[in-house]
């Protein structure tokens, strides 16, 4: 059975640069399930729904596999953004997220300027607001949340690659 951590965090905070870098030292990485949806899709619920379909079948397969997973954002971002979009998210899924767990949860600090883009939208007022529920969220699931500082990109990887050795 292999390893399975998350890289969580708000909008902008940095996650795919440092998964980037990840991969290309080797670890296999898992892109974030919401980016490919939210441009196909607008309805939130379904958004939700399918965003869960994806990171239940990553999460059951990769602990299938060996070595060590790095996925880009996990189940308790999923519960989050439920909540911040004030959506009820269905027991099954909270349940499923307290039973299947993750190796350990990385949680990004915000970087110092935020930008948008096509699908990040929020803005820094909720980007802020996302961060704290991530926070409380994966707290809640019973996760000991290692906090990545705001370092270069390279100091981040390295702080994650350490942590994980």
């Amino acid at each position: 059975m292999g390893e399975f951590y998350v890289i969580s965090g708000a909008p902008g905070t940095g996650k795919t640069s440092v998964l980037i870098k990840l991969r290309l030292t080797g670890y296999q990485v898992i892109e974030e399930a919401a980016r490919k949806i939210k441009q196909q899709h607008t309805n939130i619920n379904l958004i939700q729904k399918y965003i869960f379909e994806i990171q239940k079948h990553q999460l059951t397969t990769a602990k299938e596999k060996k070595g060590t997973i790095i996925s880009d954002r996990g189940l308790g971002d999923t519960i989050a953004y439920s909540k911040f979009y004030q959506q009820q998210t269905p027991e099954k899924i909270i349940e499923f997220a307290k039973k299947h767990r993750y190796t350990q949860v990385f949680l990004m600090d915000l970087l110092k300027e935020y930008t948008t883009d096509v699908v990040r939208k929020e803005t820094p007022e909720q980007q802020r607001e996302i961060q704290e529920l991530i926070k409380q969220t994966y707290e809640e699931l019973g996760y000991d949340l290692v906090k990545v500082p705001l370092m270069s990109v390279i100091e981040r990887v390295e702080f994650i690659k350490k942590t994980i050795n």
